[in-house]
């Protein structure tokens, strides 16, 4: 017995053996509650990122398809005169876009001195603004290509809004009106909502320069508040030189602890003299709620654990299988919304080609209608104002002139339609195939422009699928067409080479090629119509280009059939 009670524990040593597991105990538990708290804050912050993200797409969308609207409502502008038909005209065209667009709440289109000539809203019809500054902004640039954002203001109509102006030219360049469009305070405030899930969140957006547009739920005081203060979410923002942020901290406008997640909105392309800024944010206490919830059952499971110290391995050890659980069933989830979008791409790929088929299907029946009946007929036409011109009488002189000046007026008509059936689908295409076809179409171009091309092949003739032939086809022809709008080149060369599998197409100009940004960016749509050709045809594209020296578009297209060297 004395030996036993020798090999038994003191009580202090019994104390200390459990104080050092209850510390260790209790160790585990912290390192837990450690990363929840890390865990809750990731999944937040890719949540409300997510959700500022889906603000940021709907919104560039609207600002892209605004943008489009705008251009096309200047040049109806530039091209009709704003009185009588003119002007009725374009109030219609006015009305007719502002129904079919949901964030557009006004279109107007004002003169030089500031005052309406048109607009879906008639009450407006004659009203002056010329001291609004979306019109003397627009005014001191004079800048057609510039989208201007004009600070948040309330319009005559009691209605706190942002405009979206683009400059309108005169003929020589000149200062000479704008076209307008007021974004539409309730579809952006629905849109904001939509993002929001509950109480504890809201949703904003804002001007570039600070002022707050709208905030969902609208909170008394914000309407126009300026946010751009040193150490708000706004500065601390624009200061990270990111696009897209996700912060904590105090808001300066309501004074709440919030997450934030942030994006600068500004699609690439429009040219916008000011940004957007969305703001999607919860209350950071009911961010952690749930963590702060776990952390007093972990204490509580700790007081456990100095009694039981069995049950509390097993709620810790079902706590982390939950976890566990939790973390690939997100995994899952992720994945399946990443095959969703990959198969959502290459639908919108097929979609698109056959798009382009039944647009060439189309181009070839129109060309062929035009020619077997069109053709047909002004070719009886001028046979039959031959005939009458050679049996009249010789005294008929006026007569015989007036047939001469119709069938001159027929074979104009004559060119006209064998124009608009090569413009269609020229008929060399169909006929001798693919070399025929490019050889005439650039005669064709260089004694339209001007512009010097050189043509050059590795073979005599080309035997490929139709299909291929008449896309190489359109893919010179777009190029050139964007040579000769954008480029201001002098020469053109295309290298067109065939190997055992594949078709090697190479363009170059000399002209003012590209700056780097334009370059990355892809900017001008005949470069997009050319790349979008070649990747139906499962074929590479690459394009360089250094300002003022020119462009050079690369692409290699696989081809099958037979390969004459």
């Amino acid at each position: 017995m004395p030996d036993l009670a020798a090999r038994r524990l003191t009580p202090f040593a019994q104390w200390w053996l459990l104080g050092t597991v209850m510390l260790l105990m209790g160790g585990i538990i912290v390192s837990v509650l450690y990363v929840r708290h890390g865990a809750i804050e990731a999944a937040e912050s890719a949540r409300l990122a997510a959700r500022a993200r889906v603000v940021d797409e709907n919104l560039a969308h609207q600002l892209l398809a605004t943008n489009v609207a705008l251009d096309s409502i200047r040049r109806d502008a530039t091209l009709l005169k704003p009185q009588g038909d003119g002007r009725e005209f374009l109030i219609r065209r006015l009305k007719t876009m502002s129904d079919v667009m949901p964030g557009v709440r006004t279109l107007l289109i004002l003169d030089h001195e500031g005052t309406v000539i048109a607009g879906n809203r008639e009450e407006l019809i004659g009203r002056n603004f010329h001291e609004r500054e979306y019109f003397r902004a627009a005014r001191r640039s004079a800048d057609p290509a510039i989208l201007h954002v004009s600070p948040p203001f309330t319009t005559v109509l009691g209605v706190f809004v942002i405009n979206l102006t683009k400059v309108i030219p005169g003929k020589r360049g000149e200062f000479a009106g704008i076209v307008t469009a007021t974004l539409d305070p309730d579809y952006f405030s629905t849109l904001l909502a939509s993002v929001l899930d509950g109480p504890d969140m809201w949703s904003s957006l804002a001007h570039g320069d600070g002022r707050i547009l709208l905030m969902v739920p609208a909170r008394p005081g914000t309407e126009g508040a300026d946010i751009a203060k040193a150490g708000s979410f706004f500065t601390r923002h624009g200061e990270s030189g990111q696009a897209a942020s996700v912060m904590t901290g105090i808001v300066a406008a309501t004074g709440d602890e919030v997450m934030m997640a942030q994006r600068t909105i500004k699609p690439a392309g429009l040219g916008m003299d000011r940004d957007f800024r969305v703001a999607v944010a919860r209350d950071l206490p009911s961010v952690f709620a749930g963590w702060r919830r776990d952390a007093l059952a972990g204490s509580g499971l700790f007081g456990i654990l100095v009694l039981t110290s069995t049950v509390g391995l097993l709620l810790l050890q079902r706590r982390q299988r939950a976890y566990d659980q939790l973390a690939a069933d997100r995994d899952i989830e992720r994945r399946r919304a990443e095959n969703e979008m990959v198969q959502r791409a290459k639908e919108l790929q097929a979609l698109n080609a056959a798009l382009q088929t039944v647009r060439e299907e189309e181009r070839e029946r129109f060309a062929r209608e035009l020619h077997d009946d069109l053709g047909h007929l002004l070719t009886v036409l001028k046979m039959d104002l031959e005939w009458l011109t050679s049996r009249l009488p010789a005294q008929t002189e006026r007569i015989t002139a007036k047939l001469d000046s119709v069938g001159l007026l027929v074979n104009q008509v004559v060119d006209s339609v064998r124009r608009i059936m090569d413009a269609s689908r020229p008929g060399t295409l169909d006929q001798l195939g693919l070399l025929p076809a490019l050889r005439e179409y650039v005669a064709k171009f260089v004694a339209h422009t001007g512009i010097h091309c050189e043509l050059t092949t590795g073979t005599p003739q080309l035997e490929l699928d139709k299909k291929v032939g008449i896309e190489i086809f359109r893919i010179v022809q777009e190029a050139l067409d964007d040579i000769h709008l954008h480029a201001q080149a002098s020469h053109v060369s295309i290298d067109l080479q065939r190997s055992a599998d594949a078709l090697m197409l190479v363009i170059s100009d000399d002209g003012i090629g590209l700056p780097e940004a334009a370059e990355g960016e892809m900017k001008l749509l005949g470069v997009l119509g050319v790349r979008e050709r070649v990747t139906m045809l499962n074929g590479g594209f690459s394009m360089t280009s250094r300002e003022g020296r020119g462009v050079r578009i690369e692409m290699v297209i696989p081809v099958k059939g037979p390969y004459r060297h």
